[in-house]
């Protein structure tokens, strides 16, 4: 069977190779991007980002490659932290309007957990009607968790669809996919569904909504048993964006979503269960506004934000333990729950001086109330936190570009139990940030960028002298990026 499917799709690949003509490119554009990041003498951090979209004659190819590692010099072995590696592939060749056949291959590596899963994919690109697009696809996937590997068959779909109203002021959107693999003994789902409407209303009010839907199912292996976590989620966003008088603007958006996950076990040897089903369920909601003016040589807005978040957790007696062990497990499952307030106000200004220098000026309050339902839970507290930022932009050469940053910060946060009131402390933060930016060549940038930092900390009002401490340490980061057709 496996190499039915091998052949099978090679023999695809190259008949969408075969229609492809490398002496004539047309629209096409690639971008790359690196990133290198360095903290004082142990961190050091690396990101590079490429993405490639070539136009030959019928066939077009895109490609979309990240990676990313962080590195602790101070380990003595294994100082690779965190690394991981993305790939995507499409081979898209357009035979007509009607169908487009089509290669999807795709591949993610853990390097510093030795796990991988990658997948091949093949299929068509369907337009049965105008604005309607049905891409179904099938192949095969790989995956390697634990050192295990898994293998099997895949399915998968994409849809959107792109109405034509007779108001160019008006759009909307309905794109789903949907996959599920099927690599015994474990399964993998994804599903989501995204709906967005936005229009242009008299008076150049501009409202717009947009809906969110997901279910995914992903296995894991834990001891001897086969982890099954259920992800759902449901999220609503609305805005309105519109001018109150001249160069006065105002944009208000409200977020409401639930968001439920669980883990369920199946023993791969025994019958009964490993582990008992747990899981939570998430309300949130965000709550934004701003007003905004923009001038000749001079722009101010100001901006209040709001996030609730109330997350319960739960338990379930699959094991069935004695009911005074299994109420002790749900007692300690229970104390994660918590509700957080988040309250930001902030006020941004920006004077630009002439054609070369600008000058910006930030202030920005925050207020977090992190509460817990339980009394024997003793982490509730209370977070102020005040940020002061100037900054200095000045453009010395036609392609070459400076800003000159520097950030003050003051943090307070309090328990409220009083036998918890000597982890109360107060943190203040010194910032100095440097940047610099060269135009080499048109879609070629070097940006360079020096922070150093300061950071002094009372822990103890009790006892300052066995508390405090201060803190000076520095990061280096270069990004580089080049786009070219």
């Amino acid at each position: 069977m496996r190499q039915a499917l091998r052949f099978i799709f090679y023999a695809f690949l190259v008949y969408l190779l075969s229609g492809a003509d490398y002496l004539e490119a047309q629209d096409s554009i690639s971008v790359f991007r690196s990133n290198l990041v360095r903290q004082n003498n142990f961190t050091t951090g690396t990101q590079q980002e490429l993405l490639v979209n070539k136009q030959w004659n019928k066939t077009n190819f895109l490609i979309r490659h990240f990676q990313e590692a962080l590195y602790n010099q101070s380990l003595e072995t294994n100082k690779l932290v965190q690394g991981n590696a993305a790939t995507q592939i499409w081979i898209r060749r357009g035979l007509d309007k009607k169908v487009q056949p089509l290669v999807f291959l795709e591949s993610d590596v853990f390097l510093n957990s030795k796990n991988g899963r990658s997948q091949w994919y093949t299929g068509f690109a369907l337009v049965p009607f105008k604005g309607i697009e049905i891409t179904p696809l099938a192949g095969y996937s790989l995956d390697v968790r634990n050192g295990r590997l898994d293998h099997g068959i895949t399915c998968a779909g994409l849809f959107s669809w792109l109405p034509t109203f007779q108001s160019q002021d008006t759009r909307m959107s309905l794109r789903g996919f949907s996959r599920v693999k099927f690599i015994n003994p474990r399964r993998q789902d994804n599903h989501r569904i995204e709906w967005d409407l936005s229009t242009i209303l008299p008076g150049g009010v501009k409202p717009w909504i947009l809906m969110l839907g997901s279910f995914h199912e992903l296995d894991d292996y834990q001891g001897k048993s086969v982890q099954r976590m259920l992800s759902d989620t449901l999220d609503l966003q609305a805005g309105i964006h519109y001018q109150i008088l001249k160069n006065w603007f105002t944009e208000a958006s409200q977020r409401v979503s639930r968001q439920h996950r669980r883990f369920n076990y199946k023993s791969i040897i025994d019958s009964l269960p490993e582990f008992n089903p747990s899981g939570f369920q998430q309300d949130e909601i965000q709550s934004l506004v701003r007003v905004s003016f923009a001038g000749k040589g001079f722009s101010l807005s100001t901006l209040y934000e709001f996030i609730l978040i109330d997350r319960l957790y739960e338990l379930e007696n699959r094991m069935d333990l004695p009911l005074s062990v299994f109420e002790e497990n749900l007692d300690r499952e229970k104390q994660k729950n918590y509700r957080s307030a988040f309250q930001k106000w902030n006020l941004f200004s920006r004077l630009k001086l002439n054609a070369r220098h600008a000058l910006e000026a930030e202030y920005s309050s925050q207020y977090l109330k992190y509460d817990t339902p339980l009394n024997s839970n003793l982490d509730d507290r209370d977070e102020i936190t005040y940020i002061v930022r100037a900054a200095w932009e000045a453009k010395w050469r036609r392609n070459f570009n400076m800003n000159y940053e520097l950030t003050g910060q003051s943090r307070y946060s309090g328990f409220l139990a009083g036998v918890r009131s000597r982890d109360n402390y107060l943190q203040y933060n010194l910032k100095n940030r440097i940047v610099s930016e060269w135009t080499v060549f048109p879609g070629y940038t070097i940006q360079a960028a020096h922070a150093v930092y300061v950071t002094y900390n009372v822990k103890s009002f009790g006892d300052p002298q066995f508390t405090d401490r201060s803190t000076r340490f520095w990061e280096n980061q270069v990004d580089f990026s080049a786009a070219w057709h």
